[in-house]
């Protein structure tokens, strides 16, 4: 079974990252663990569309049937590729 393509829970986009947050001592700069990964729930996330800011267990798998209104133009379920909805802001 394959990993489903996530999508940004406020626009919808496709064009999400996720960060992987490595741990080091104060004191000594010496490498503690890497604390999070970037296939972590939690793991930072952020659309580069939208510039929305989250963790990974909020992102949308992009076959799921969820509502979402566009950030851009308060659209629901809007393809912000098909307009230039986010030129204004």
């Amino acid at each position: 079974m394959s990993e489903p393509t996530y999508t940004c829970p406020e626009c919808g986009s496709d064009r999400v990252t996720t960060a992987r947050v490595q741990t080091f001592m104060v004191n000594t700069g010496e490498h503690y663990c890497h604390s999070i990964k970037t296939n972590d729930s939690n793991s930072p996330a952020r659309c580069i569309r939208c510039d929305w800011t989250g963790v990974r267990q909020n992102l949308v798998a992009a076959d799921s049937q969820v509502a979402r209104k566009c950030a851009g133009c308060g659209a629901t379920n809007c393809d912000c590729d098909a307009h230039d909805c986010r030129m204004g802001d």
